[in-house]
């Protein structure tokens, strides 16, 4: 729940929004205050101040309607130096009479002009970033009023006997989790204020003896109600829906099949590269067992391996075709004349991979639960490659291009989940 209000602002003179920003480099910490007038405009000023001026642009105004005696407006400010360094932050407004209240802020996406910024403690309530294009809604609900900003990770408000709070949207994912009865509820796709509607990805666990396409999904959709204490709550469940089609571009693993065989082999187009210490090298079996007749062994040359196809994945092996080195016989030796051009099985726990996604979910589909994030680790995302912390610790499956892993966060702490890029370049980082 939410601490005390902001204080109210009188309408007349400037509406102040301070931002600390911890420059790039030795620079000492930077306040870049927006200025909100009554016509509509702003100014921005720097403390201490910059060579330049900072220009201030209101880029986007949404008015979200009349709520009893009060305004509710969101505003996208921009301010920018010479150098084109910009910092932005979306900010709603309540305006009633004379008096102009804060209601909400934050600042869309990451802003890599900036090294990190820090909302001062009681001017605003502190939102969490705005990820892609952001959306506002407002709706009167019984005595409430339910405001929305951002995205569906972003939090609701809920203004109630005068006061606003805010309502975590994961806690109503949570609820629907555990109604489930069986399916696997994953991300929240959609909430919109006016109707009370909140829309669930819910999917079938994977299952291999069922062949056929391996992803089975639909959109569960619930009805929220407001608590009396201001929380948004799990209602009645209304039908389902088919899950949407994803838009071009957010569906990594589009371009591949993700169906079982008859025998229960996840069909797969991945890559991955050998990592097994034994001087003699890993073994390609015939089948995926252990027992199996070993076709080859590919040792490591120069630390590195054969690089695989993947093609298939069932028990923990994985079907691998297409093995070559990724260096020639110049650089490891003789022995790296040795290809594989047959198809075999290699143990999940004798290849690896890097890493070039967020994310770890629970199942291969970009709305499924988010097991861990892992752009937490030592220098973001882009330190997310085949070498130190980012590298996957253990391969488990595979489905599509998605990748089933074991991957060791800084902590110590060891998530399994499903990653749809990866990176099994060994000579270099993937983008």
């Amino acid at each position: 729940m939410l601490g005390p209000h902001p204080p109210l602002h009188p309408r007349s003179g400037l509406l102040a929004l301070a931002l600390v920003a911890l420059a790039a480099g030795p620079a000492a910490a930077e306040t870049v205050t927006f200025h909100l007038s009554d016509d509509g405009t702003c100014s921005a000023s720097a403390a201490p101040p910059r060579p330049g001026p900072l220009a201030c642009t209101v880029w986007r105004r949404q008015d979200l309607g009349r709520f009893g005696a009060a305004t509710l407006t969101a505003l996208q400010m921009v301010a920018a130096d010479s150098d084109g360094a910009a910092l932005g932050e979306v900010v709603v407004t309540e305006t009633e009479g004379a008096t102009r209240r804060i209601v909400t802020r934050q600042r869309p996406g990451h802003q890599p002009d900036f090294a990190d910024l820090a909302w001062p403690e009681g001017e605003a309530l502190p939102v969490p970033h705005l990820e892609g294009p952001w959306t506002a809604a407002a709706a009167q609900v019984g005595e409430a009023v339910v405001l929305w900003v951002g995205g569906v990770e972003n939090p609701a408000f809920v203004k109630l006997g005068g006061r606003w709070r805010e309502t975590r949207i994961r806690e109503v994912v949570a609820a629907a989790r555990a109604e489930a009865k069986g399916r696997l509820v994953g991300q929240l796709v959609g909430f919109e204020p006016r109707t009370m509607e909140a829309r669930f990805a819910a999917f079938e666990p994977l299952d291999p003896r069922r062949p056929g396409p391996a992803i089975r999904g639909e959109l569960a959709i619930y009805r929220l109600v407001v608590h009396a204490s201001g929380v948004l709550e799990l209602g009645e469940r209304r039908p389902a829906q088919p899950l949407p089609a994803l838009p071009e571009g957010q569906e990594p693993g589009r371009t591949a099949p993700m169906r079982f065989e008859a025998d229960g082999t996840a069909t797969c187009a991945a890559s991955a590269f050998g990592d097994d210490d034994d001087p003699a090298g890993l073994h390609l079996r015939a089948a995926p067992a252990a027992t199996a007749t070993s076709l080859m062994r590919a040792p490591k040359l120069g630390g590195y391996g054969l690089d695989f196809e993947i093609t298939g994945a069932r028990d923990g092996w994985f079907r691998v075709t297409s093995g070559s080195y990724p260096l020639g016989p110049e650089e490891l030796g003789p022995r790296a004349r040795k290809t594989f051009s047959d198809t075999g099985w290699v143990h999940g726990s004798k290849l690896a991979t890097g890493l070039s996604y967020r994310e770890l979910h629970v199942l291969p589909h970009p709305l499924s639960g988010i097991v861990a994030r892992v752009d937490n680790m030592p220098g973001g995302p882009s330190a997310l490659d085949n070498v130190g912390a980012g590298q996957a610790q253990a391969l488990r499956g595979c489905l599509g291009r998605w990748i089933e892993m074991d991957v060791r966060m800084p902590s110590g702490a060891v998530h399994r989940g499903w990653m749809p890029r990866t990176c099994a370049n060994q000579l270099t980082t993937c983008g």
